[in-house]
């Protein structure tokens, strides 16, 4: 629905964030897994604690920093900078994403703030993108 309305609202501008957001998003969770996890090698609480919570599926891949949480952060910085009105739901959003993973054992507090630091930068960064984007076609 959100897409949609970035579509029909906002039309090229709309289309152009929603792309750079996608890439935005794609490159943050490439970096996290493919280069911080590795590098840093952290195990996941899951992995290392008897949480004895049925139904939990522990992940075999590292724990720092959170993927979900720097996920959330990219496409909430980049969706707040482009319309404040929604910093407060965007935000409230990917802090609740952060506190899930805590509570569900797969993450440690660190991984959630190292993922939200990573992920804001890089919304950051992606949203100076669509800025220059926008600029250059003049949309």
């Amino acid at each position: 629905m959100c897409i949609l309305s970035l579509i029909i609202f906002e039309k090229r501008r709309g289309l152009v964030l929603i792309l750079v957001l996608s890439s935005g998003v794609a490159l943050n969770d490439a970096i996290c897994h493919n280069l911080l996890k590795p590098l840093i090698a952290r195990p996941r609480p899951c992995q290392t604690i008897d949480l004895n919570k049925p139904g939990l599926r522990c992940s075999h891949n590292f724990s720092f920093p959170s993927n979900h949480a720097g996920n959330s952060f990219t496409a909430a910085t980049m969706l707040s900078l482009r319309f404040p009105f929604v910093s407060i739901p965007a935000y409230g959003l990917a802090i609740t994403v952060g506190f899930s993973r805590i509570h569900l054992g797969l993450h440690y507090p660190l991984d959630i703030l190292g993922g939200a630091i990573v992920g804001g930068l890089m919304g950051w960064f992606f949203f100076l993108l669509y800025r220059k984007t926008i600029s250059a076609a003049q949309l």
